[in-house]
Parts: C-alpha cells; sequence; structure tokens
C-alpha cells in the first residue's frame, strides 16, 4: 500500500512525464522536451514541466509563475514569420529578431501592451510554430523563455523513437475509477498489472477516490 497516496510529494514533481518502456533510451536527456509525431524537440530551464493539450503544448515553471505556449499552424506562403508574429502581436513590438536555427528559420522579438511584456516567437517547420512567453516579472522570466525557443530544432536520427513511446502522469483517482478502468486506456500489454505494480497495489487492493496514481499514457 502506497504511504500517504493523498499527497503526491517530490517524487511525482520528478518523475511527471517520465518516458515508460523501451524508448527511454532513446529520449533520456534531462530537462529537454521531444515530440516523436511532430518531429521537434527543445531545452528547457530545469524544474520546468511541459504539458500537451489538443490545442497547444505549456511549458510551465516550478511555480507556475512562468509559461510559454506553444501553438501549431500551417505556413503562410505569403506570410514570412516576421509578418506572421507582427500579426499575432498586441501592442508594439520591440527587439526584433530573425531566427536561422538548426535550419530552420523564425523570428522573435517582445510585444509590450498595458505595462505587460510577452516574448513572441514564430519558427517554420513542416508547420508554423507559434510560441508565447508570459510572467508576472518578464525581466527574470526571459531567458528561460528564449532558452526554449533558441534550442528548438528537428529529432536527430538517434532521438527518433521508433513504436509507441509511453510516458508517466498522475491522476487524482475518479469516484469509482479501479485499476481495471485506468487501465483501459493504456495501450501496453498486461496494462491493469502492471498499473497495480509500478502503484504499489499487486497483485490486488483498488485505490480511494481522490488518492493520486500513476498512470501510463
Amino acid at each position: 500500500m502506497p504511504e500517504n497516496p493523498e499527497i503526491p510529494g517530490e517524487y511525482r514533481r520528478q518523475t511527471e512525464g517520465l518516458v515508460y518502456g523501451a524508448s527511454a533510451a532513446a529520449q533520456g536527456e534531462p530537462d529537454r522536451f521531444y515530440h516523436n509525431k511532430l518531429n521537434f524537440t527543445f531545452a528547457h530551464p530545469p524544474g520546468w514541466t511541459v504539458s500537451q493539450s489538443s490545442r497547444a503544448i505549456i511549458a510551465s515553471s516550478a511555480d507556475g509563475s512562468q509559461t510559454l505556449t506553444i501553438g501549431l499552424a500551417r505556413i503562410d506562403p505569403d506570410k514570412d514569420t516576421e509578418v506572421s508574429l507582427i500579426a499575432n502581436a498586441q501592442g508594439d513590438v520591440t527587439e526584433f529578431e530573425a531566427l536561422e536555427q538548426y535550419g530552420l528559420n523564425g523570428s522573435t522579438a517582445v510585444a509590450s501592451s498595458g505595462g505587460q511584456s510577452v516574448r513572441l516567437a514564430v519558427i517554420d517547420h513542416s508547420y508554423r510554430f507559434l510560441f508565447e512567453g508570459e510572467a508576472p516579472d518578464f525581466g527574470a522570466a526571459d531567458a528561460g523563455f528564449r532558452t526554449i525557443i533558441d534550442s528548438f530544432r528537428p529529432l536527430t536520427g538517434r532521438e527518433k523513437v521508433t513504436g509507441t513511446s509511453h510516458t508517466l502522469h498522475y491522476i487524482q483517482v475518479p469516484r469509482g475509477a479501479t485499476f481495471a478502468s485506468l487501465a483501459s486506456s493504456a495501450k501496453i500489454p498486461d496494462a491493469e498489472n502492471q498499473l497495480r505494480l509500478i502503484n504499489g497495489y499487486y497483485p490486488n487492493g483498488e485505490p480511494r477516490t481522490g488518492d493520486w496514481v500513476k498512470v501510463i499514457r
């Protein structure tokens, strides 16, 4: 039985998003995010986490005060990255800089409005990647935003994962959920028993509603 399952603790923070299974050797560099389907990777500051939704990829500092959102759009051949950046900016655009990195072209600048500044960038790589970094203390956060933007590049052949890559995530158990129901969406062999094993419930037992448990996606 896991100890204090209601409190995720430091272990959860350190293992959230960990690559699970055979692909770990291919993509194991710390403080770096890999996206196999879209063929890109970027470094991020230590302690940051990266999450994905259906609309964007969001990199966040440990305390959540600094976030950089990466959206996706089709490349408009009639608009270069500078035009696209300015079109999406609000307020005054300053510190414009052309980006040439790892065979990719893009643009970055700072947009300021109402006393708030955001770091913007646009990089073309099969699609048009749109970056927006914001924080209450922009001056302190901008170096972290640039770390992500300046390190954005295609995957190398060694980094590409063949087959399916699975990662470890934490969720709070919904009411009525069991390891069988939690395992139903995990496309791995013997999923229920694997979930039991990594959560300390093997060979039997069920989590309580509200407990934090590990799942594989």
